[in-house]
């Protein structure tokens, strides 16, 4: 979603990345998977109702007001209705979610997973070599395992620390996104070692 800033564009990108892969890493069936990174790339959509461009840091510190004003958006379409509630509920914990999940999400982990992922995207310093700061992800992610985040989602990011690809991925791979569009894509650092 380019309709804020090329830095939010940026983030959009890269928590859409990580929250398919976070999915693909919980075995997740592909209609969550897809769901998971649709909603990653709308999440601050309400951002655009700003009258000025907010930085990535103002729309975490706001993240609540902008996903509602997101998610009223997205109702008011008819293909996006059902990415509305998603959006609405990614930036809540998972235990406040526990009780809202079972009524309104059929997907009950996708609004963790883009949470734990938008977290990530957050933290990431593009000042510093990303491999260096997979130790400071892994910490935060298990600090809030059970709490901020689900369970199963924190056990996915888990499996992906590990992985230099993803990482090297989200750093250097502009084109992981064109999955979403069901368009040919560049291969991955993975792909290529391969």
């Amino acid at each position: 979603m380019n309709l804020i800033s090329h830095e939010t564009a940026h983030h959009h990108e890269t928590t859409a990345y990580l929250s398919y892969q976070i999915a693909l890493a919980m075995n997740l069936p592909e209609e969550e998977r897809k769901m998971a990174g649709y909603t990653s790339l709308l999440h601050d959509i309400g951002a655009i109702a700003e009258e000025s461009v907010p930085s990535v840091a103002d729309l975490e510190n706001d993240r609540f007001r902008i996903s509602r004003i997101g998610a009223a958006m997205l109702k008011d379409i008819d293909m996006l209705r059902e990415i509305a509630d998603y959006v609405e509920f990614c930036p809540i914990s998972w235990q406040d979610l526990c009780g809202i999940r079972k009524d309104r999400l059929k997907m009950q982990y996708v609004p963790s997973v883009v949470h734990l992922a938008d977290t990530i995207a957050t933290m990431l310093n593009e000042d510093m070599p990303i491999l260096n700061q997979v130790t400071e992800f892994r910490s935060a992610a298990m600090c809030m395992r059970g709490t901020e985040f689900a369970e199963a989602a924190v056990d996915g990011f888990l499996k992906l620390c590990s992985e230099e690809y993803v990482w090297m991925d989200a750093a250097h791979n502009p084109e992981y996104l064109r999955y979403f569009a069901g368009k040919m894509r560049t291969a991955t650092l993975r792909e290529t070692l391969e």
